[in-house]
């Protein structure tokens, strides 16, 4: 039975092994494409710093399979959250647990007087396009990648938003 949860520090070794192996396929190159990336997603110390500004949540089946990163952003924007940092685990993926985590971000943000959800994806992973939108978010900006020398192409990040019920 799948739950969610906040995650705690002695998840930390979870959250580093799912995000990594998750977004590995930014490491990969598709025929005739360049990686994305050459290093990991995420550092410890990175890891840290996003636990030092918001929250993880946690699905576990059994283990950790799944997790995102949430943060109420009232110094940004009143009533501002942030998803980020949505990971499955490459054994469990292509089963739903992106959209269930996606909701959960949701409802944890509602829950903290959030009215709206923001997010980034990369304008070089069009596959994401459809399945956020499929969830009702839409485009709101499209810039460059604030951080260039951490790709090996070009890249520009493209902001989503949801409104919040």
């Amino acid at each position: 039975m799948l739950t969610i949860r906040e995650a705690t520090p002695a998840d930390q070794p979870a959250l580093m092994r799912i995000i990594n192996a998750a977004f590995a396929v930014e490491k990969l190159a598709a025929p005739g494409q360049r990686a994305i990336k050459n290093q990991e997603r995420l550092t410890q110390a990175e890891l840290q710093d996003y636990a030092s500004r918001g929250t993880f949540l946690l699905a576990e089946d059994c283990h950790p399979v799944a997790t995102v990163f949430v943060q109420p952003q009232p110094d940004v924007r009143p009533h501002a959250g942030f998803l980020g940092l949505l990971a499955v685990d490459p054994a469990h993926q292509r089963q739903g647990l992106g959209r269930r985590m996606t909701a959960a971000a949701e409802q944890w943000l509602a829950a903290h007087n959030c009215r709206f959800i923001e997010l980034d994806t990369l304008d070089v992973r069009p596959e994401l396009a459809p399945v956020y939108q499929a969830m009702g978010y839409r485009v709101v900006s499209i810039k460059p990648a604030p951080c260039p020398e951490r790709f090996l192409v070009p890249v520009k990040f493209i902001r989503w938003r949801k409104d919040l019920p």
